[in-house]
């Protein structure tokens, strides 16, 4: 087959006359991929389906457009206004590329009228299997390619006429009763996007902690402890405390003492401390601290490991 472009906006192969008639009808949008994919789709291919797409668009007195095509604003936003405001949506899912399943499900949410193609290499998709589909031939061999215009064509004037209808439902509306609620636009606080993002900061920080002290060994827990009755997961006494607080110990030379606590001071908010004789010339540290988020910017337990250990090379924390 010879791959020709999409004659969609006006560039109709006859010319000004051909492109005066494509504006004048109602536009049938069709999000379909665009770009070669695996398996052995090209970017011709998909010319090639989307030309036999317009014919029969045309057909049945519509104009073929790409959602994602021209536009004069953001992209994005373009697409999402197309794909509401088109009277009718053809979706190609063959290959089931992702940026088309997703647009998708945006007509579908919108319940507007949508007619679904797919070659017939493609499976059928549980979830959308309620929503007409159209089968084609995936190497688009004359003349099946004809009977698949034909009944495309007819496709959709059938789902136009049975879309005015106030018997119709859509895909969403199979499942019972279901009313759309209307967005309301609100205005947001930068500093509460800011808060926010500290906020999931400090709980990542802190989950990246207690794996880490689980890993080094200063909470190991066996599996067969895991199931007993009454057992209480680390991580649920973690977030038991405020999200920037932790309690660990260390275990020191006690002629670094002095200097781990110093170190400690400089990251901290606040902390406590109580000390222990352990061995011989060294010292059990337990500390309670408030730690600065601004300095402690990564994992709080991997920072404390590589600092302390710059301090005192036969340091233990545990946490």
């Amino acid at each position: 087959m010879t791959t020709q472009e999409p004659t969609s906006e006006g560039q109709a192969a006859s010319g000004d006359s051909a492109g005066q008639e494509a504006a004048e009808l109602p536009i049938c949008g069709i999000i379909r991929p665009i770009a070669a994919m695996v398996d052995g789709y090209t970017e011709s291919h998909w010319l090639d389906v989307h030309n036999i797409v317009a014919k029969a668009a045309k057909d049945a007195d519509f104009h073929l457009r790409l959602v994602s095509e021209g536009g004069t604003g953001i992209i994005v936003a373009d697409i999402i206004d197309r794909i509401y405001n088109d009277a009718l949506v053809i979706c190609d899912v063959s290959g089931r590329n992702p940026n088309v399943m997703f647009e998708l499900g945006m007509r579908v949410t919108f319940e507007k009228p949508v007619i679904i193609i797919k070659d017939d290499s493609t499976p059928f998709s549980f979830d959308i299997t309620p929503i007409r589909h159209l089968e084609y031939r995936r190497d688009l061999r004359m003349p099946s390619m004809v009977s698949f215009q034909t009944d495309l064509s007819a496709a959709i004037r059938d789902t136009m006429e049975a879309s005015k209808s106030e018997k119709y439902r859509h895909y969403l509306q199979q499942f019972g009763p279901i009313k759309i609620t209307q967005l309301k636009a609100n205005d947001v606080d930068m500093q509460d996007i800011v808060n926010g993002l500290q906020d999931l900061r400090r709980s990542v920080s802190n989950i990246s902690s207690q794996i880490d002290s689980s890993r080094s060994g200063g909470s190991r827990v066996s599996a067969a402890a895991e199931g007993r009755e009454g057992y209480t997961s680390p991580l649920s006494k973690f977030f038991s405390r405020p999200s920037n607080i932790i309690k660990f110990r260390v275990d020191c030379g006690a002629n670094k003492s002095r200097e781990i606590q110093s170190y400690i001071k400089s990251y901290s908010i606040d902390y406590q401390l109580s000390i222990e004789s352990a061995a011989k010339g060294r010292l059990l540290l337990n500390f309670e601290m408030e730690y600065d988020l601004n300095k402690m910017v990564g994992s709080v337990a991997s920072e404390l490991h590589k600092a302390l250990f710059k301090i005192d090379p036969t340091v233990e924390v545990y946490f």
